[in-house]
């Protein structure tokens, strides 16, 4: 049962909300105004907040930004029966779920807050999951990541090679620290070696060590990496990037858990868990012989793989936010908070890059930033962007919208809350609209907007 707070300085509303979402199976509580309700959030908490705009004392807008000081995912709905597109547009800046225009349909209210539970209990689960899975570990409540998220769980107390597959950017080190932190080599070392990043000889010297003399500046024994990672964890990133004999030493040492060091004749015994991670197709380098077949089983016993960003386009909001708030503190900046506006090229941008892009972009964004609200931009019209009939898709779908609006306006008379109901939108909703695509004069002028 989810708990929700209705604000509301007049009673027979407060009690018309309560009665209808106590109906509908939520536990209710009540206050009068913004102070009553930040009183009560901080003896009890809430799952979700429904409050009026404007109030004595601490008004809607208010009781919102105190909200989200403290809890920036608590779902807050703003209702009033004065509201325009400017207070639209501002509650919407300072984070509020959605804004409602009195009076509004209670299904349309109680369908929109079963949405934003639904979210509020998957961040709840995924936040369990990050706290077993460290600071470092990887953002989002989507359902691909969910998915990763608990695999990784469940693969991490077993001692088993674990193979991560997935395109660069997307999180490969992060999941294997992750595995790292959360299996019973936790106190050991965690050893990261970039296959792709050395040369075939330096490469084999990096992981098997060598001794003094076993080539030309070989001015002394060290040991290799395999010998770092005792007890520990060894990371080989874009293993698909190892030359053929150097699979061949690697397939040994996995087999029969002993190798020598380079120019070494003393066999030492190897103590790790393996961890490699690549963004190759390894079946289809096996199959082609560009990679040897036993190596690579013997690296897949467990298999698990990172979707891209673009695949997980509800998580583009929490990541850029997060992004957002750590490189405004790194540069000592006050967190402005993100551009609602920004979030829908953001959620269409198809991220070759995937969250390093992200994350770059965001980086960006907040150097140039100057205390207005963060917004980082997609190149979605540079010539990565997809065109429709000339037109770049977000034009095209801008250019769509705003045909629709205006057949609907015209067909309802100009009446705007005709026309909301034509297209599904809600009333603050269509005013937003019709303002961005400037069709006020399709719009009765009796009809209060």
């Amino acid at each position: 049962m989810s708990t929700l707070l209705v604000v509301d300085d007049d009673p027979g509303m407060r009690a018309t909300l309560s009665s209808w979402l106590g109906a509908a199976g939520h536990e209710v509580a009540e206050a009068a105004d913004g102070r009553g309700a930040l009183e009560w959030l901080g003896r009890r908490g809430a799952d979700a907040v429904v409050t009026d705009l404007r109030m004595p004392g601490l008004d809607g807008l208010g009781l919102l930004e105190e909200i989200h000081r403290n809890d920036p995912d608590l779902p807050v709905f703003v209702v009033t029966a004065h509201g325009g597109v400017e207070e639209a547009v501002r509650a919407m800046r300072l984070g509020a779920e959605d804004f409602l225009v009195k009076p509004f349909l209670m299904e349309e209210l109680e369908l929109k807050l079963g949405k934003a539970l639904g979210r509020r209990a998957q961040e709840g689960k995924r936040r369990s999951l990050e706290e077993d899975l460290g600071p470092r570990a990887l953002l989002g409540s989507s359902p691909a990541l969910a998915s990763v998220l608990e695999a990784l769980r469940q693969a991490a107390p077993a001692p088993s090679t674990v193979l991560l597959t997935g395109e660069s950017g997307t999180g490969k080190e992060l999941a294997a620290r992750a595995l790292h932190r959360l299996g019973p080599r936790r106190d050991g070392p965690f050893v990261s070696v970039h296959c792709a990043a050395l040369a075939p000889g330096v490469l084999e010297s990096e992981l098997f060590g060598h001794e003094k003399g076993a080539f030309t500046g070989a001015v002394a024994a060290r040991a290799g990496r395999f010998e770092m990672a005792r007890g520990g964890v060894l990371f080989l990133d874009e293993v698909g990037e190892i030359p053929p004999e150097v699979q061949v030493k690697l397939l040994r040492v996995l087999q029969e858990r002993e190798f020598e060091r380079v120019g070494g004749v003393r066999t030492l015994r190897a103590d790790f868990r393996l961890v490699a991670a690549t963004n190759r197709d390894l079946a289809a380098l096996a199959a082609q012989g560009a990679f040897r077949g036993d190596l690579y089983y013997r690296l897949g016993v467990v298999g698990i793989h990172l979707p891209p960003l673009r695949e997980r386009r509800g998580d583009v909001r929490l990541l850029a936010e997060h992004f957002g708030r750590q490189f405004c503190a790194a540069q000592g900046k006050p967190w402005p908070g993100l551009d609602p506006e920004c979030l829908p090229g953001l959620e269409r941008y198809h991220w070759p890059g995937n969250v390093r892009e992200l994350q770059n972009l965001v980086e960006q964004a907040v150097v140039f930033n100057r205390g207005e609200p963060l917004a980082p931009r997609p190149p979605d019209a540079a010539a990565g962007a997809v065109s429709v009939g000339g037109l770049t898709l977000a034009e095209a779908m801008e250019r769509t919208e705003s045909e629709l609006i205006r057949r609907a306006l015209v067909e309802s008379g100009g009446v705007r809350s005709r026309a909301a109901r034509r297209l599904g939108l809600s009333r603050s909703g269509i005013q937003y609209k019709i303002q961005k695509y400037a069709l006020e004069g399709l719009c009765d002028g009796s009809e209060a907007g």
